[in-house]
């Protein structure tokens, strides 16, 4: 009787391990990224009249997860509060920062960059 409730202990305690291990294995391989834009954008101004400008920002992932993620980048220009968007993927790798960067057509002005970045893409 003493070695059947033993085996029986040792079957549930494999049981648990396993599932331990599927949810540890699923977080870590399957939960996407975590996101995030570091510190602030850069904006360059166009070369030469009717070129875009130039919004370049650093985007890191800081989880263990992997995926592609949404980087949405607006110029808003001081004086008048008009914006301009484009949207950009990136493809992130745990722990892993990039570089992601867009040209914006918008007439001339002085202009504040603001960037945001999601996971999943929307």
């Amino acid at each position: 009787m003493g070695a059947r409730l033993v085996r029986r202990v040792l079957e549930i305690v494999g049981s648990v391990t396993a599932a331990v291990v599927v949810l540890v294995l699923w977080v870590t391989q399957c939960s996407g990224p975590s996101p995030s834009v570091v510190g602030d954008p850069a904006v360059r101004a166009p070369a030469a009249p009717g070129q875009p400008y130039v919004v370049d920002a650093l985007v890191r992932n800081s989880g263990p997860g992997h995926g592609q993620v949404q980087v949405t980048f607006r110029l808003r220009e001081r004086a008048s509060g008009a914006a301009y968007e484009m949207t950009e993927q990136a493809q992130l790798e745990p722990n892993e920062q990039t570089h992601v960067a867009v040209n914006i057509p918008a007439p001339p002005g002085d202009y504040q960059a603001e960037v945001e970045v999601t996971y999943p893409p929307g």
